[in-house]
């Protein structure tokens, strides 16, 4: 389990990581849960979540990512404070886990769901379309303490008729864990959305696809 959740705030932390500059000119919510049901209005997307799933709370998720950035600033201050700024600026929608974050009996697949504005910083380094994010974040996930390997091709999915693009990775540190990561832009392209899996069989992947078949968008 530990592994598996390192994994995971590695990527999390890379996605504060690109954030790092931008200006936030609107006011967003994280999002409402009602039993199983997730449901953003600001960008008009619901889930459904399998019964008995851990979903955490604002508070767990800024300590999560904050453990994650003391691992990727590895005691340099400097990265400390510039990752401490980007996490600020990203969106944690939704951190949902199927089993508590204590548990240690095996793998614990994850779905997460966060937003990220686009800013002129994306724009002047080359970050136009959800494509270019991801071959960022492949880039950027290249260079991360843990050693990924990825799929050759960002190719493309549709989520309730919207086309998201789909980055594929896997990670080993004792136990290998598969992630998929789908970006779109929404909101007349002033955010990106994002949706990631974190699985180690096909079982949890499939269990993880259903729950991707359940968003909706307004």
């Amino acid at each position: 389990m530990k592994n598996v959740t390192k994994g995971l705030i590695i990527l999390l932390i890379f996605i504060t990581a690109l954030s790092a500059g931008c200006q936030k000119t609107v006011k967003v919510t994280m999002g409402e849960i009602s039993g199983n049901t997730y449901t953003n209005d600001y960008f008009g997307v619901t889930l459904d979540l399998p019964a008995g799933w851990t979903i955490l709370d604002d508070e767990t998720k800024k300590l999560v990512m904050g453990v994650g950035s003391e691992m990727m600033s590895g005691g340099d201050s400097a990265k400390q404070k510039q990752l401490d700024l980007a996490q600020q600026k990203t969106l944690p929608l939704l951190f949902a886990f199927k089993f508590p974050l204590n548990y240690t009996s095996g793998p614990n697949p994850n779905i997460i769901c966060m937003a990220e504005q686009i800013s002129k910083l994306h724009v002047l380094i080359g970050i136009k379309t959800s494509q270019d994010y991801l071959e960022a974040m492949k880039t950027e996930l290249s260079g991360a303490p843990i050693e990924y390997t990825f799929a050759d091709d960002i190719y493309t999915e549709q989520i309730d008729g919207r086309t998201f693009s789909v980055l594929e990775a896997m990670l080993d540190t004792g136990i290998k864990v598969y992630q998929k990561y789908y970006a779109a832009l929404v909101d007349e392209d002033r955010y990106v959305l994002s949706f990631v899996v974190s699985y180690s069989n096909e079982e949890e992947q499939t269990e993880l696809a259903n729950v991707l078949r359940t968003v909706r968008f307004k």
